[in-house]
């Protein structure tokens, strides 16, 4: 879900329904980071985001063959990083993934409960708004009228 959270620094209101966002088990993580640097956070201590910086590039591996042992350590971070969330650019996406309709269910709860908070970080409607233009998809039918679970 692509989100702006502020002109041109992030609205502090924000930090606690993010916070919450972070603590949701569908939630895969949020990508953004400071101006021209993007990261990928994966979780909050206190007032940090813990993050992985996804640009360390690394060799490839090409082989086929499983007999061959490639030693996989520097693919991973050593440790994860930390940036304050008043330094988080606005322009931030979250991600999350759900196994099953359950847990479709359950994340639609958490996103009712999430729209508590003002200002709010999005919203989940049963139906398009009628103020918006038609949707064209080409998809089939079923895209164009999504219903959410009750």
């Amino acid at each position: 879900i692509p989100l702006r959270l502020g002109l041109s620094e992030l609205n502090l209101s924000y930090i606690v329904p993010l916070k919450s966002c972070l603590r949701m088990e569908q939630t895969l993580g949020l990508i953004g980071g400071k101006v021209n640097h993007a990261h990928y956070f994966i979780g909050y201590s206190g007032d940090h985001l813990v993050f992985l910086d996804p640009h360390v590039t690394l060799d490839s591996v090409l082989s086929n063959d499983e007999s061959l042992w490639t030693d996989d350590s520097t693919f991973h971070c050593n440790s994860p990083d930390y940036m304050s969330f008043n330094k988080l650019d606005p322009s931030v996406g979250i991600a999350f993934y759900c196994h099953n309709e359950s847990e479709w269910k359950d994340l639609c709860s958490q996103f009712h409960q999430l729209s508590m908070y003002t200002p709010c970080l999005f919203e989940i409607v049963q139906n398009r708004p009628s103020h918006f233009p038609p949707l064209e998809l080409n998809y089939g039918a079923a895209l164009a009228n999504p219903t959410l679970p009750s």
